[in-house]
């Protein structure tokens, strides 16, 4: 059901405050605060979490949108500094070399290693989407309102899609 503008606002601003308080905060935790908060549908019930998702990716853009695209760029700069000594670190750890025995440190366990890639693929991916978002990869100011999506593909693709998965799964005789 259609959400009036004030109500939707009041959305908005307990997400906005929640967000501000715990920036790393969950949907569901969101759909939780919202709902004890007397936020709830004409049934009682809490507000589907993929309207929630959907208001919190609105607000996300909206205060993108709100930034002066230099300063944007700046802010990135100023992060991956900062970043950059974590990353070599990470690095370092993981694909550890003699160094550590030279040092006289523990080798890191496997375990470690793959936790250090991973942290470094992340980190490498929301750099790389930030600055996506934000039109500084592309090096020139990019429209926040036109999110690239998949188009859904033409009929007669998908009717041979569906036409080789049948014949590959025997669908067509009715066995698995």
């Amino acid at each position: 059901m259609k959400k009036l503008p004030a109500q939707e606002n009041k959305i908005k601003r307990i997400i906005q405050d929640t967000i501000a308080m715990e920036p790393g905060v969950s949907t569901e935790r969101v759909t939780n605060l919202l709902f004890d908060k007397g936020v709830r549908t004409a049934n009682n019930k809490p507000l589907d979490w993929h309207y929630v998702h959907k208001l919190r990716a609105k607000l996300h853009r909206e205060g993108l949108a709100g930034l002066d695209r230099g300063e944007v760029k700046e802010r990135i700069h100023e992060a991956r500094e900062r970043y950059r000594l974590f990353t070599s670190q990470l690095i370092r750890i993981a694909y550890a070399t003699d160094d550590w025995d030279k040092e006289k440190l523990p080798q890191p366990s496997h375990r470690d290693r793959i936790a250090a890639m991973r942290a470094i693929m992340q980190h490498d991916i929301k750099f790389i989407n930030t600055e996506i978002e934000t039109g500084v990869l592309r090096g020139e100011e990019a429209e926040l309102e036109e999110v690239q999506r998949s188009k859904p593909i033409n009929a007669e693709t998908r009717a041979a899609i569906f036409n080789a998965v049948k014949k590959r799964f025997n669908l067509d005789n009715g066995t698995n």
